[in-house]
C-alpha cells in the first residue's frame, strides 16, 4: 500500500527546503560583491551590490556591464572623471555612490595609510582579549599621530573635474567629500535623480544646477560651508519631500524654502539661525523639523501651526519658554527641549497626548506641571540635569514608561511606586541629594534591587 503520510512528508520537506534555498538566493543578491569576486563569478545575474571602492580606478571598467541585474555600484574612493552614457546599459541600475571621488597627494596618501596601519593595530589588540582600558593605553603613542593623520586627509583632497553623461536610470547618487567648491554642470543630465548627497564638501552656495533636477525629492547638503540659499529658488523642486541642510553658516531661512509644499522633513541643525521664519506655516505637510543648536530665543506663534509634525528637535538653543499653543501639534510623538534655559512648561503640554518621547534634560525646570500625568503613551521621560526639588509623581501615571532619567538633580526623596511601571527598562537617579550611606537609603537599596531583579538598569 502507498504511505501517503510519507509522501505528505516528503512533498513538505522538498517544498521547505525549496524556501531555504530562494531565501540563501535572496541573501547572495543583497550582499556588497568585491572586485575580486565579481571578476571571477560564473553566475554574473546575481551581482546586484557591486563595491569598487578604493581601487585606484580612473574609469568605470567595461567588465561591469555584464551584470544585468546591477542596481548599486559603489565607486568611493577613486578618480574617475567620467561617468558614461554607456551605463545606460545597466536597466537597473538606480544607486550610484562616487563618495571621496577626489586627486590625493602625496600627504592624504600616507595619512591614510596611517589610518588603516592604527586600526589594524587596534583590531589586533581587541583579537588578544585586552579590556578597552588596556587598549587605550597601549594605543595613546599612536593617537596624536592618528588625529594628524585625520588632518591630512581632510585638508589634501583635491577635486576632479566631473563628467556626467546623460544616464536615465539613475536614482540615487553620492558625491559627498568630493572637494567639489561648485557642482558639475553637467550633473543635470542625470534627469531622473531623486536623491543626491553633497555632504563634506566645500559649497558656499546652493549649485544653481539643482534648480534643473525636477524630480528630486531628497536634498543632503550637510557639512558645507553655506551662508545663504537665496541665489537660486529652491521652490522649483517641487517635489522635494526631505532636505538636510546641517552645519552649515546659515543665520536666515529665505522665504522660497517655505514654498516647499510637499517637504516632510527639514533639518537645519548646527548652524547660526536667530529666528524663524514665521513663514515657515506653509510647510503643511512638515512631520520631521530639527533645529538643534541653533541660537533661537523664542518661537513665533505661527509656527505651532504645523499641525502635522511628528517630531520636533529645539536642543541646545537659548529658549526661555515654550508657548501653551503647543497644543497644537496633536500628532507629536516625540519632543525635544534639551540644552535650552526653560524654567517651567505650560500646562498644555500635557495635552499633546500623542508624546512617546520628551526630552528636556539639562535646562533649570525647577518642577513640571501636574498635567503631564496624562501623557499615557509616554516611553521616554529624560528631566535629568534640571532643578528638580521633588520627584515628579506624575510619571507613576505613564504606565507604558521604558526610559527614565532624572539624574543630577536635587531630589531628597524617591517615589516608591516607581516599581508599579512593568514596562520600565532604564532608570537612571544619581547624584541627587540623597546619601546611599544612610540608614533611611535602604528602602531604596530594597527598591532598587527589586527592579534590577527585573532587569532594569538602574544607576542610583
Amino acid at each position: 500500500m502507498i504511505n501517503l503520510s510519507k509522501i505528505c512528508l516528503s512533498i513538505l520537506l522538498i517544498a521547505y527546503l525549496g524556501q531555504i534555498n530562494l531565501m540563501a538566493q535572496s541573501t547572495e543578491k543583497k550582499r556588497w560583491w568585491t572586485m575580486e569576486e565579481a571578476k571571477n563569478t560564473t553566475t554574473p545575474l546575481q551581482v546586484t551590490q557591486l563595491s569598487l571602492r578604493n581601487q585606484q580606478l580612473t574609469k568605470i571598467p567595461d567588465w561591469i556591464y555584464r551584470f544585468k541585474n546591477l542596481q548599486k555600484l559603489d565607486l568611493s574612493e577613486n578618480q574617475i572623471s567620467l561617468v558614461p552614457k554607456k551605463l545606460n546599459q545597466l536597466k537597473k541600475l538606480r544607486f550610484l555612490m562616487m563618495k571621496t571621488n577626489v586627486i590625493m597627494g602625496e600627504k592624504m596618501r600616507l595619512g591614510k595609510k596611517f589610518m588603516r596601519e592604527y586600526m589594524q593595530k587596534r583590531e589586533e589588540l581587541k583579537k588578544q582579549g585586552l579590556s578597552k582600558e588596556e587598549i587605550r593605553e597601549k594605543m595613546k603613542p599612536l593617537m596624536l599621530k592618528m588625529i594628524m593623520a585625520q588632518r591630512e586627509v581632510n585638508s589634501a583632497n583635491k577635486a576632479i573635474p566631473l563628467t556626467f553623461e546623460r544616464c536615465k536610470y539613475i536614482r540615487e547618487l553620492d558625491l559627498s567629500n568630493c572637494s567639489f567648491t561648485k557642482l558639475p554642470p553637467s550633473i543635470t543630465n542625470l534627469k531622473r535623480l531623486r536623491v543626491l548627497f553633497l555632504d563634506k564638501n566645500q559649497l558656499e552656495k546652493l549649485p544653481k544646477e539643482l534648480a534643473k533636477l525636477r524630480r528630486m525629492r531628497k536634498l543632503s547638503i550637510n557639512f558645507n560651508q553655506l551662508n545663504q540659499l537665496d541665489n537660486i529658488k529652491l521652490r522649483k523642486l517641487r517635489r522635494l519631500r526631505e532636505l538636510y541642510l546641517i552645519n552649515n553658516q546659515l543665520e536666515a531661512l529665505p522665504d522660497h524654502i517655505c514654498k516647499l509644499r510637499r517637504l516632510r522633513k527639514l533639518n537645519l541643525s548646527r548652524n547660526q539661525l536667530t529666528e524663524v521664519n514665521p513663514k515657515l506655516k506653509r510647510l503643511r505637510r512638515i512631520k520631521e523639523l530639527v533645529l538643534y543648536k541653533n541660537q533661537l530665543t523664542s518661537l513665533p506663534e505661527v509656527f505651532y501651526r504645523l499641525k502635522r509634525l511628528e517630531t520636533l528637535d529645539l536642543g541646545h538653543n537659548q529658549l526661555r519658554a515654550i508657548s501653551p499653543r503647543v497644543v497644537k501639534l496633536r500628532k507629536l510623538n516625540t519632543l525635544y527641549l534639551s540644552f535650552n534655559k526653560i524654567n517651567n512648561l505650560p500646562n498644555e503640554l500635557g495635552d499633546v497626548i500623542s508624546l512617546k518621547k520628551l526630552y528636556m534634560h539639562h535646562n533649570s525646570l525647577l518642577g513640571i506641571p501636574k498635567s503631564l500625568a496624562k501623557l499615557q503613551n509616554l516611553t521616554v521621560f529624560h528631566a535629568n540635569n534640571n532643578e528638580l526639588l521633588v520627584f515628579p509623581e506624575e510619571i507613576i501615571a505613564m504606565k507604558k514608561l521604558e526610559d527614565i532619567n532624572l539624574a543630577h538633580n536635587q531630589l531628597e526623596a524617591y517615589d516608591e511606586r516607581i516599581v508599579q511601571l512593568l514596562h520600565l527598562k532604564y532608570l537612571y537617579i544619581h547624584h541627587n541629594k540623597l546619601n546611599k550611606e544612610d540608614e533611611s537609603y535602604d528602602g531604596y537599596h530594597q527598591l532598587f534591587d527589586q527592579l534590577r531583579a527585573r532587569d532594569v538598569v538602574v544607576t542610583d
